[in-house]
């Protein structure tokens, strides 16, 4: 697996039981050529990633605990309006220096993690990579059960993908912000860019 540690870092993965396949509806099978762009914090208290689905939608996902202790959170297998952009190909060779960016506004919430009230607000994120210079390339293959937290849609994914990635330490920034206002900056994070060819075979329950 590519350096995607926030599979298992930023969403919770809910195994299905062996019943579950019955329940599902198939999602006809998808080749595309798809853009990421992931985001942590040293700290892992602020990480987000956004990957196309090839369908004008995107994958993404914010967790980040704010300064005055709450929690600006988003998730949704397929967001829109997005934006996502960098100046990786897949096949390309593993020298160079690469950037990109992204951003989405969504529907999410604000959580006191004290009380347990969840505040809804219209987020909205933007990612910045800037000189990643850890370049290589990657294959992925296997099967992750996903499970979208705020509607309990149970999404499995059969996928295999093959493309390149640059990272960097320090090359990453995100900015959030919650009904307008800014409630986050960080700079000089990891960050990482990806472009990858995938074909996916999706069932949701």
């Amino acid at each position: 697996m590519k350096n995607r540690q926030k599979i298992g870092l930023l969403i919770a993965v809910v195994l299905a039981g062996a019943g579950v396949w019955s329940e599902l509806q198939a999602v006809a099978p998808t080749t595309l050529v798809s853009k990421e762009i992931d985001f942590n914090t040293a700290d892992f208290n602020t990480f987000a990633f956004m990957n196309e689905n090839g369908d004008g939608t995107a994958f993404v996902l914010l967790n980040s605990l704010l300064d005055d202790g709450t929690i600006a959170a988003a998730f949704s297998f397929a967001a829109t309006p997005y934006s996502i952009s960098n100046n990786l190909q897949p096949g390309q060779s593993g020298n160079g220096i690469f950037s990109g960016s992204g951003q989405f506004t969504m529907n999410g919430v604000i959580l006191d993690p004290v009380t347990g009230t969840e505040t809804p607000a219209v987020i909205s994120v933007t990612l910045t990579v800037t000189n990643a210079d850890n370049v290589s390339a990657y294959m992925q293959q296997g099967v992750y059960p996903l499970n979208n937290p705020v509607t309990g849609e149970t999404m499995i994914v059969r996928q295999h993908s093959i493309g390149n990635q640059a990272y960097g330490y320090t090359a990453g920034s995100i900015s959030i912000s919650a009904d307008g206002v800014v409630v986050k900056e960080a700079t000089g994070e990891w960050g990482n860019v990806s472009s990858f060819r995938a074909h996916l075979v999706q069932r949701i329950r």
